[in-house]
């Protein structure tokens, strides 16, 4: 029973809201550029700039196409894996999030 649940909820239900959440906004539309350092994460748009410190952030999660970094349980950033020149590029910033924020969790 609820396992089931659990599987149309994250196969269909949360798809669907995610899919319209990114529709409706269009400043998650936009180009960002990011850049990783030992102070934290710098992200710049259009509309705007702003850097999350290290010590701010909880934990990290690498999925097949993504790293999910979070400042809090229900809440992360979405980094595509492809913004990434090169697996060297992605290698770097993935020892960056294990100095700073441990091992990934789940």
């Amino acid at each position: 029973g609820f396992g089931i649940y659990l599987y149309v909820a994250y196969r269909f239900i949360f798809p669907r809201k995610w899919l319209k959440v990114y529709t409706e906004n269009k400043i998650l539309q936009k180009e960002q550029n990011f850049k990783f350092d030992n102070e934290g994460i710098h992200a710049h748009s259009e509309n705007g700039a702003g850097m999350v410190a290290w010590k701010d952030l909880l934990k990290w999660k690498e999925g097949k196409e993504t790293l999910l970094i979070y400042p809090a349980s229900n809440l992360f950033y979405i980094i595509p894996k492809s913004i990434f020149r090169n697996d060297d590029e992605l290698f770097s910033i993935k020892e960056l999030l294990v100095q700073n924020l441990g091992n990934q969790k789940s």
